[in-house]
């Protein structure tokens, strides 16, 4: 069964396009990991009485 692919030219941008995605991809990821890390170190701080909760 034959396929038809679209011009090297198209081909490249499509590649681009794919690309960019993947690099957005690990930024997103790498800053998902630092929120993470932040959350963990705030509930560390927070479950070891190094921030105090006042009821107001």
């Amino acid at each position: 069964m034959p396929f038809f692919l679209p011009p090297l030219n198209e081909q490249i941008a499509i590649a681009n396009i794919l690309s960019d995605l993947d690099s957005e991809i690990i930024s997103l990821k790498n800053k998902k990991r630092q929120f993470e890390n932040i959350k963990k170190a705030l509930n560390h701080d927070l479950m070891s009485a190094k921030i105090r909760v006042l009821n107001k």
